[in-house]
């Protein structure tokens, strides 16, 4: 299990989640949109002398190919729209959504 250490700090494997030297782990997420948590992730694994092998993801949702450094399988996709907060037609209109449970 790896979670977040803080804005661009990256993930670290907690909840007594281990990884020894040498050991190959499949990553799993729930949604894919860039990669980053994934990334994140194997890094983590790495830095405990892991390796990631293939990553394993619910639903792709993102909307442009993600490359992580290892294969990634998605069990189904969906395409749902997003834009830079300049950008959103929502946001022009004073229409303001919060995203609870999000990681951005």
């Amino acid at each position: 299990f790896a979670e977040s250490v803080g804005p661009g700090l990256g993930r670290e494997l907690r909840r007594g989640f281990e990884v020894s030297r040498g050991d190959t782990v499949v990553l799993v997420d729930d949604i894919l949109t860039t990669g980053s948590s994934l990334r994140e992730t194997a890094d983590a694994v790495e830095r405990a002398g892991g390796r990631a092998s293939a990553a394993v993801v619910m639903v792709d949702r993102s909307t442009e190919p993600v490359h992580i450094g290892v294969p990634v399988l998605a069990v189904g996709r969906i395409e749902i729209p997003a834009w830079q907060p300049g950008y959103c037609p929502l946001c022009e209109a004073g229409d303001w959504l919060e995203t609870p449970g999000s990681s951005a």
